[in-house]
């Protein structure tokens, strides 16, 4: 006789187990209900309450032992401390130990990454684009409540306004960055492993590289999007004409951005469907992407990101010239992260290099 737990017990324990553990602790906890006693509810119950906390708590270890959350942890943290570092004045220090700026922007970061953390751990471990956005939205959120909240309740731990909006957009923009990067480089990973010798191994090989340029070229979109919306809806905020030169050319970075992201999404999908068009399709594709990462493609995008923040920067020094210091720390920390992106690139365009020699090499041993 197959033995069922009541509904109402059944749904609330489906709900509290992290999706990607779902269905095999289900399964787990049916066969158990399967020999327990006069009483299977109640035992159904108590080995839910016994099991659930450690799956969720696993899973939430998992999470925050990645490099994606740690990146995105970071990024939290460097948002509220630009956005107060910026706030400061001309002695931004006096903000963090006068005024206790590190345990008014704790609560805040805290909110926002258990946020994070829970998103991730409850939902899908491959998220499409627009969930990626969702998780970060909803940190944000979190976070904003959680300074409402304080606002409220102990004035003497909020955070100055000027701070919040800067801090949450820009928590937004680099959240999203971090989120967009690894997500990529997490499907990616499927990529690493051996050449497969049949043609639905080579398939299954090349819709997964697919997959990734397709969720890769959505959340591209997304972002890039967002950034131009921002800067256009903040360019009527900018008070010196370098200002607006240096947002206008933010914008036309980011369209051109979404271009390219454009040009160098999948192609169609192979009409011969035998092993050596699904490995000539595979090959057409990481040659795509090569070029995306290196060439005349990188150093262009590249040449047209640098300028418009410099420019913004300068602008902000000709309107409020107390905020040098600040400003030049703000562009010398872009031109670094520019600077990054350089090795970042080309250790990816080798990777897709490697795998074409890869191909060719499967290519060869099929024509003999």
């Amino acid at each position: 006789m197959n033995v069922r737990p009541p509904k109402i017990v059944a749904e609330l324990v489906r709900w509290c187990i992290p999706s990607a553990d779902r269905e095999h602790v289900l399964g787990d906890l049916h066969e158990r209900l399967q020999s327990a006693g006069d009483r299977p509810g109640w035992q159904y119950a108590l080995d839910a309450l016994s099991t659930v906390p450690l799956v969720v708590w696993s899973r939430m270890r998992r999470v925050a032992s990645q490099p994606g959350f740690r990146a995105q942890a970071m990024m939290v943290v460097v948002a509220f401390f630009t956005a107060a570092f910026r706030r400061g004045g001309a002695d931004p220090s006096s903000f963090f130990i006068e005024q206790h700026g590190l345990r008014n922007i704790a609560l805040p970061v805290i909110a926002a990454l258990l946020s994070l953390l829970i998103g991730d751990t409850y939902g899908d471990p491959v998220p499409e684009p627009a969930h990626h956005l969702r998780r970060t939205a909803a940190a944000i959120a979190t976070a904003w409540l959680a300074i409402l909240a304080v606002d409220r309740s102990i004035p003497s731990w909020a955070l100055p306004q000027p701070i919040v909006p800067r801090a949450l957009v820009l928590g937004f923009l680099l959240v999203s960055w971090a989120r967009f990067f690894f997500a990529f480089r997490g499907l990616e990973s499927a990529l690493d492993r051996a050449m497969p010798q049949t043609a639905s191994g080579i398939r299954e090989r090349a819709l997964q590289l697919e997959e990734a340029i397709r969720r890769r070229t959505r959340l591209g979109y997304a972002i890039t999007i967002f950034v131009a919306v921002a800067c256009v809806w903040m360019l009527r905020l900018a008070q010196h004409p370098l200002q607006r030169a240096g947002m206008a050319l933010i914008v036309f970075a980011s369209l051109y951005l979404a271009r390219q992201i454009s040009r160098y999404r999948s192609g169609p999908a192979p009409v011969d469907t035998s092993y050596e068009g699904w490995l000539s399709f595979y090959r057409d594709e990481l040659a795509r992407q090569r070029d995306f990462h290196r060439g005349k493609a990188f150093w262009i995008r590249l040449a047209m990101s640098i300028p418009g923040p410099l420019l913004f920067s300068l602008g902000a020094v000709a309107t409020h010239p107390t905020g040098a210091r600040r400003a030049t720390i703000t562009a010398v920390v872009f031109l670094a992260l520019a600077a990054t992106s350089v090795p970042v690139n080309f250790r990816a365009a080798r990777r897709y290099e490697r795998r074409l020699r890869e191909a060719a090499a499967a290519d060869q041993h099929e024509s003999r």
